[in-house]
């Protein structure tokens, strides 16, 4: 299982990104109170607390909603969580998954600790991301995992445009990526573990996504992931955009 949160009951739901990233999800409770497990990779570390406040009579949840972290029995030195909106009922190639809604360290937790991880209105989807976790000077999570900055640059013609991204990869090798200036609205999501899979989201028009070509390089080291390659339109669009490279050093 991942390192994102797992399925539990009927509330959680497997949210389909991106065709082939399947990312694990948390459908919004219907109760007032609902919680799921918390695992860093295989380790169960707590759960993920949904709090939710109705107005008066029912109807839409209040802006006291919230998502909380609740430690297990063990304490915690250090988690590195991300939580990601992700869309439902459109397809795969053309919904553009949310922005980062919530992209936080926390430090020295105590065991049955409570931190709130997202204060207001969430969405009806959430993909969970645990970029670190430490305990006891271990890393529980696997090299997949990690927190990232850097830049993707797309090329049209051999001139290249840059924009700075900076995001959150986890056991598995799912990664999310959003740009750093309120005004952009693109993500890149994918997997950087063993299936090597990415794909942009213009997040205007679908005709501009990409995908990269099977034929694409990811360079890994312990600090820095490099990805180059040409890419193809997974929406069949005529595209644009010729290659494709992503520099991200770990933050």
């Amino acid at each position: 299982m991942s390192s994102g949160v797992r399925r539990f009951g009927g509330l959680a739901t497997a949210a389909a990104v991106a065709g082939c990233f399947s990312l694990d999800g948390v459908g919004v409770p219907g109760d007032t109170t609902s919680s799921v497990p918390l695992f860093a990779d295989t380790t169960r570390i707590g759960e993920l607390v949904f709090f939710r406040t109705f107005a008066d009579g029912g109807g839409d949840p209040d802006r006291g909603t919230r998502i909380f972290l609740r430690v297990g029995d063990r304490p915690l030195e250090q988690l590195a969580l991300t939580l990601q909106a992700v869309p439902q009922g459109a397809g795969a190639e053309c919904a553009t998954p949310g922005r980062v809604v919530a992209d936080t360290v926390l430090t020295d937790l105590p065991a049955g600790a409570e931190r709130t991880v997202l204060p207001g209105v969430f969405g009806t989807n959430v993909a969970v991301f645990v970029g670190g976790a430490r305990r006891g000077g271990l890393d529980l999570v696997s090299s997949f995992a990690g927190r990232w900055e850097g830049s993707v640059t797309e090329f049209r013609a051999g001139v290249g445009t840059t924009r700075p991204v900076r995001g959150t990869s986890r056991s598995d090798g799912g990664l999310v990526l959003g740009g750093t200036a309120a005004n952009d609205p693109a993500v890149v999501i994918g997997d950087v573990g063993t299936r090597q899979r990415l794909l942009g989201h213009d997040g205007v028009q679908c005709g501009r996504n990409w995908a990269v070509d099977s034929s694409a390089t990811f360079t890994r080291r312990a600090d820095s992931l490099i990805v180059r390659g040409r890419v193809g339109s997974p929406t069949g669009a005529e595209l644009t955009v010729d290659s494709i490279r992503l520099a991200l050093r770990r933050r």
